[in-house]
C-alpha cells in the first residue's frame, strides 16, 4: 500500500472511532515514526503464551497515548498484533471494541525517559496451534492536539515456536 493510500485508510479508521489498526509484518505496517520505542518479548506463563510489551518514551517531552492502544489492562480490544504461523496470517479472534472519537480525557501521559510494561495472554485472542510464528505489535496513535495526525508505533519482530501446544524454549 502506498503512503497516501495508507494515510487515507488510517484517517478513515480514526474518524470511524477505531484507533488501534494493525497491518501485516513488513508489508503494510510502516516503520515507527514516534518517540516511543516498543520492545516485544514472548514467554510462557503456566500453559499460556504471553507477549510482554515495553513502551519507552525516548524523547525529552511527555507523550500522550491512548491507554487501550498500549493494552494497559492486558485486555486486547483490537487486532494489535500481526501474527504469522508458518508464513500464513493468524486471524485475530478476540474482542473488537468500536470506540467513539477520542477526546482529551482518553489520553494519558508517558513522561520523558520513562517506560510502561504490559503483558498480554495471546491464547485469549489468537488460535495458537503447533508451528513457527512471527509476531509484531503495530498500532496507529492519533495526536492529542490533532487526531488527523498519526504516529505509528511498531515493535521488533519476535519469532517463536509452539510444539505440542506449548511454547518451545
Amino acid at each position: 500500500m502506498n503512503q497516501p493510500t495508507f494515510i487515507i485508510a488510517a484517517l478513515l479508521l480514526i474518524l470511524s472511532g477505531g484507533c488501534g489498526a494493525t497491518a501485516p509484518v513488513d508489508t503494510e505496517c510502516p516503520k515507527s515514526n514516534s518517540p516511543i520505542d516498543c520492545h516485544l518479548e514472548v514467554t510462557a506463563v503456566k500453559n499460556s503464551t504471553v507477549a510482554i510489551l515495553k513502551f519507552s518514551n525516548r524523547s525529552k517531552t511527555p507523550y500522550p497515548y491512548l491507554r487501550w492502544n498500549l493494552i494497559m489492562d492486558g485486555e486486547v480490544t483490537f487486532d494489535a498484533f500481526d501474527m504469522k504461523r508458518n508464513g500464513t496470517s493468524v486471524e485475530y479472534k478476540g474482542v473488537r471494541v468500536k470506540r467513539r472519537p477520542t477526546t482529551k480525557d482518553d489520553f494519558e501521559i508517558l513522561e520523558p525517559m520513562k517506560e510502561i510494561k504490559t503483558q498480554i495472554i495471546l491464547n485469549h485472542s489468537y488460535d495458537l496451534r503447533d508451528g513457527k510464528y512471527a509476531l509484531l505489535y503495530c498500532a496507529l496513535f492519533p495526536h492529542l492536539d490533532d487526531p488527523s495526525k498519526l504516529d505509528v508505533i511498531r515493535s521488533n519482530q519476535v519469532e517463536f515456536e509452539i510444539v505440542h501446544g506449548s511454547l518451545k524454549k
